[in-house]
């Protein structure tokens, strides 16, 4: 009698381990991607060191001028501030 792969002993298929479900679509792979890299260079971008008048130091990613006030921009938050209260402003490397 031929032995044959039916009934009890017919052979499964071997399932996928865990690694293949963190695979993604290749749009999805150049998504992260893209989004590393301008992550990245945000990373390496100059900061801007701001003396106020107290003495107090902050360093900040962007400002700019508007009226007798300044924004002061650091991760997203814009502080304003008179004028008149920022001592010195220099740009400097990193973040």
């Amino acid at each position: 009698m031929a032995m044959t792969l039916e009934g009890p002993f017919r052979r499964r298929r071997a399932r996928r381990s865990a690694a293949w479900a963190l695979l993604l679509p290749n749009d999805m792979r150049w998504a992260m991607v893209a989004g590393i890299l301008a992550l990245a260079g945000r990373a390496v971008s100059a900061a801007y060191l701001v003396e106020l008048n107290p003495g107090d130091r902050m360093t900040v990613d962007s400002y700019w001028v508007d009226g007798d006030r300044m924004h002061l921009v650091r991760g997203g938050v814009d502080l304003i501030v008179p004028r008149a209260r920022v001592r010195s402003l220099h740009q400097v490397e990193g973040s």
